[in-house]
C-alpha cells in the first residue's frame, strides 16, 4: 500500500524499487474490497483485512500532520506521519512524483 500526498501521482517503479521488487501493479478495482477490506475511494492503510506493506512517501517526513482516509468514503482523520507509521509497520521510501 502507498500513502502519497494529493497533489503526486504514484510511481509503480518507485515502489517497486522501495518493496524489492522488479515489477508492481495497481490492484483491479473489483478486487479491492475484497483485498482490503475497503470499498474504492475508501481504502486506509490502517486496518485492512490482511497486513501488505505500506510505504509512505518521504515527502510526509516533515509534516506536523496528514490526513488519510478512515475507511469510508470522503472520511478522513489526521495524526502525526511517525504515529500513523508506527501503527501501519510503514517504512519511508520515495515512492512519488509530480501529477503531470
Amino acid at each position: 500500500m502507498a500513502v502519497i500526498a494529493g497533489d503526486r501521482q504514484v510511481s509503480l517503479k518507485k515502489i517497486a524499487t522501495a518493496s524489492g521488487n522488479k515489477k508492481v501493479e495497481m490492484a483491479a478495482v473489483k478486487d479491492l474490497q475484497q483485498l482490503t477490506g475497503y470499498m474504492r475511494g475508501g481504502c486506509s492503510p490502517v486496518g485492512t483485512k490482511k497486513a501488505f506493506p505500506v510505504f509512505f512517501d518521504i515527502s510526509a517526513q516533515n509534516r506536523d500532520g496528514i490526513y488519510v482516509n478512515a475507511g469510508a468514503r470522503g472520511l478522513l482523520f489526521s495524526c502525526a506521519p511517525k504515529d500513523l507509521l508506527f501503527v501501519c509497520n510503514a517504512v519511508w521510501a520515495d515512492i512519488s512524483e509530480m501529477l503531470s
